[in-house]
């Protein structure tokens, strides 16, 4: 959806398109968030079976799996091997289909559960830049797609939107970022 979005402002050069592709990728970061949080919650709930959480746990880590093997070949030399991300992409789709279709009877079967882990509220623009107006500071988000990078910055009465192509390397400078980090005292 971020794609696009994004594609269409710059055909367009309409600015709702990029205030759109920002509430998609923050929409995205809440959903995954949310969902963590409400899942700790709606394991408590009584009557929902171990098999169903546990194949929705399972779905998640094997899209997961795919869709880190996507990235780290994307923009490598073995991103030349077509026949094998084609592959990936594929178990992708059919990760996601099963997905849907769990999700669909926790809908039906098991109502408070869904509502616990997959609804949320979304996002106000204009609270943001509220915030920032009060603050006189300036947010800039990244948004990681399967092959580009999204960069927002948003002021108090501006935003732009950037795209970088993904590559494996960003990804080897990120983990060594994390490891720095994570090795501070």
């Amino acid at each position: 959806a971020i794609d696009i979005v994004f594609q269409l402002y710059h055909d367009t050069k309409e600015v709702h398109y990029k205030e759109l592709a920002f509430a998609y990728a923050e929409s995205n970061k809440a959903l995954l968030l949310l969902e963590n949080i409400n899942e700790q919650l709606a394991r408590g709930l009584k009557g929902l079976p171990d098999s169903l959480v546990e194949r929705d746990k399972q779905l998640r880590l094997d899209i997961a799996f795919y869709e880190k093997k996507v990235l780290d070949v994307t923009g490598s030399p073995s991103a030349k091997d077509s026949s094998k991300i084609a592959n990936w992409k594929g178990q992708l789709f059919d990760l996601r289909q099963a997905q849907e279709r769990l999700t669909k009877i926790f809908e039906l079967q098991y109502p408070h559960f869904y509502k616990l882990k997959y609804q949320q509220e979304q996002i106000d623009l204009s609270v943001i830049r509220q915030q920032l107006a009060e603050r006189q500071q300036a947010l800039i988000e990244y948004f990681f797609g399967d092959e580009k990078i999204y960069i927002f910055l948003l002021t108090e009465t501006q935003m732009e939107v950037f795209s970088v192509a993904y590559s494996s390397k960003l990804n080897e400078q990120i983990e060594q970022l994390r490891q720095a980090v994570s090795s501070l005292p």
